[in-house]
């Protein structure tokens, strides 16, 4: 796993999950499991599909406006990532996916347990260790993430200030 953040790819994301409404610890977290399905901001798809999570492309436009079939997952070839217009777009659909459990966790064991329950992610005797090691990627990307963006800012300025701010923190 990557230890450098990409903080271009950082800030992209962070604004276009303040601009879909998440604040404080919600976007703090969400950054975390954005950072540990990316390996840091790094995965090239942030950029050449506007997805940040790995979504996968569903073919119904009422739940996914303004995705279009990407490339097909290497695990699963005859399922393909979800290709947005923008990161805002990809931001609306991440939070159609996983806002109700990310609201609800107060940290990243308990998001993760939320994920799993969703089946988000595979937890199966194929993978006994998958909430546990979720969990501790998660933690590990959102304390690289506290001390990379200050808490403080992002829990009491309001939302349009916060992407201003990492915007300039980061530039």
């Amino acid at each position: 796993m990557p230890t450098k953040i990409n903080q271009d790819n950082l800030k992209k994301v962070a604004a276009a999950l303040s601009n879909a409404g998440l604040s404080g610890n919600s976007l703090v977290l969400a950054l975390a499991q954005v950072a540990h399905e990316t390996g840091g901001f790094n995965n090239a798809k942030i950029t050449t599909h506007n997805n940040a999570s790995g979504i996968t492309f569903i073919n119904n436009p009422k739940k996914q406006p303004n995705a279009t079939r990407g490339n097909p997952l290497p695990e699963a070839p005859k399922y393909n990532y979800a290709k947005f217009a923008t990161l805002n777009d990809w931001a609306k659909d991440y939070l159609r996916l996983v806002g109700n459990n990310l609201k609800k966790s107060t940290d990243t064991a308990q998001f993760a347990l939320r994920l799993a329950d969703q089946k988000y992610y595979e937890v199966s005797p194929r993978y006994p260790n998958a909430i546990k090691n979720y969990s501790a990627g998660l933690s590990n990307w959102y304390a690289k993430l506290q001390k990379t963006i200050p808490t403080t800012t992002i829990s009491i300025i309001p939302l349009a200030i916060v992407a201003i701010s990492l915007y300039l923190l980061f530039r």
